[in-house]
């Protein structure tokens, strides 16, 4: 198996197939999952400053129960992460052991974390892991754009409410 710069798991390209497009002879099964869940009530809970800790203890949580992460993105109100898993586990099985185990790994680290219950699941096919990792790591750099860029929002004052959007104060 493949790593890049970061250390995350890399599918092997279409060289490791067989002459007939197909895995080689005694390969096993690659079956890819993308599984995605908010927070409780989809409340921001992880900020810039966590995101690393938080990408590395799924990272962590994911290879202590035989999975191989390929893609993690701790937003602060979701989390995307897409693995590599084998033939012998449900994919309903495997997102309920990472909420839990990630949620009592990160409220352990300090992180005061609470996943909703629901997730989305979708398996994907090993031609399209590459395409999902690149849209995943996406939304995390679009995540970080926002995060830095977000206005400050204020109470308006008892003048800009007074004023309408035109600009000319109405006489009552």
């Amino acid at each position: 198996m493949l790593s890049d710069a970061t250390g995350r798991w890399l599918p092997p390209g279409p060289e490791a197939r067989g002459p007939s497009g197909g895995a080689g002879a005694g390969s096993e099964h690659r079956l890819y999952a993308h599984i995605a869940w908010m927070t409780l009530a989809g409340r921001p809970l992880i900020g810039d400053h966590r995101r690393a800790s938080a990408e590395s203890h799924l990272m962590a949580l994911c290879r202590t129960l035989n999975v191989q992460p390929l893609e993690v993105c701790v937003l602060a109100d979701r989390v995307h992460l897409l693995v590599r898993f084998s033939a012998g586990q449900s994919v309903a099985d495997l997102a309920r052991r990472v909420l839990d185990g990630s949620e009592a790994r990160l409220n352990a680290a300090g992180h005061q974390v609470r996943w909703s219950r629901r997730y989305a699941a979708e398996t994907v096919s090993p031609r399209e892991v590459r395409r999902v990792m690149r849209r995943i790591a996406r939304l995390g750099e679009a995540g970080r754009w926002r995060a830095r860029h977000r206005p400050v929002r204020s109470a308006p004052s008892a003048a800009s409410a007074a004023t309408p959007v035109d600009g000319h104060r109405r006489l009552e």
